[in-house]
C-alpha cells in the first residue's frame, strides 16, 4: 500500500495590496521516509519560486515534532508497533530517536519557525486523545519565510468552552504576523 499523501493547497490573498501564500498540507502519518519526500515539494517555497509571492506561510499537521518536543527516553510511552511512524529507522533496522528529516529540510530550505520570535512556548497540540498515545507533542506546526512577515503572535488554542480535547485529536494553532509594506531590512521594525 503506498504512503498516503494527504495533498496540499496554494492560495494567494492580496493583504492591503501586500501579495501573501499561503499553504496547507498533512503529511503522511506512516513513516518519516514519506514526510520526508512531502517536504521536497514544500521545500521549494523557502524562497523565491517563480510566479509565486515572496512572502509565505505554511500550515501543517506535521506528524511529527516540532524542535521544542524533547526527545523521549523511555519510548514504552508510544506502543512499539507505531514506533515506525515517529522514529527514524537507522541502516542495520533499529530505531533511533524522533523522526525530523521533514523539518529539518525545510528549515534548511529557507523556511523559518515563528517559534524563535515569540517569548511563551506554545502549548502541545496531541498528547490527549488516544489511549495509547499519551505523549505531549506539537504535531501541528506553521512556517513563515518571507522579508515582510513579522511573526506577533503564534500559540496552540485551547479554550475553555468548548473543551477541544473532547472534540478532535488535534488542537488549533495561530499565528498572528505583521505584514511590512517594504522588506524588513530595508525599513527597520515600523509596521506596515
Amino acid at each position: 500500500m503506498p504512503s498516503t499523501y494527504h495533498g496540499v493547497s496554494r492560495d494567494v490573498f492580496d493583504v492591503d495590496g501586500i501579495p501573501l501564500l499561503t499553504l496547507g498540507t498533512h503529511l503522511s502519518f506512516d513513516s518519516g521516509a514519506a514526510r520526508l519526500a512531502e517536504a521536497h515539494f514544500l521545500a521549494d517555497y523557502g524562497g523565491e519560486f517563480p510566479g509565486w509571492p515572496e512572502d509565505k506561510v505554511l500550515l501543517m499537521d506535521a506528524n511529527a515534532p516540532d524542535g521544542n518536543d524533547p526527545d523521549l527516553k523511555d519510548w514504552s510511552r508510544v506502543p512499539q508497533y507505531l514506533w515506525h511512524r515517529y522514529r527514524e529507522i537507522l541502516p542495520d533496522g533499529s530505531f533511533g530517536g524522533w523522526d525530523r528529516r521533514a523539518r529539518r529540510l525545510l528549515l534548511k530550505s529557507g523556511w523559518c519557525d515563528p517559534q524563535k520570535d515569540v517569548s511563551v512556548q506554545r502549548e502541545p497540540t496531541v498528547g490527549y486523545w488516544y489511549a495509547n498515545e499519551k505523549v505531549p507533542l506539537r504535531l501541528d506546526q506553521i512556517m513563515v519565510t518571507g522579508p515582510r512577515i513579522e511573526v506577533v503572535d503564534y500559540r496552540t488554542l485551547k479554550p475553555e468552552a468548548p473543551d477541544l480535547t473532547k472534540l478532535s485529536d488535534h488542537l488549533p494553532v495561530q499565528l498572528d504576523i505583521r505584514l511590512h509594506r517594504r522588506p524588513r531590512g530595508s525599513q527597520g521594525n515600523s509596521a506596515a
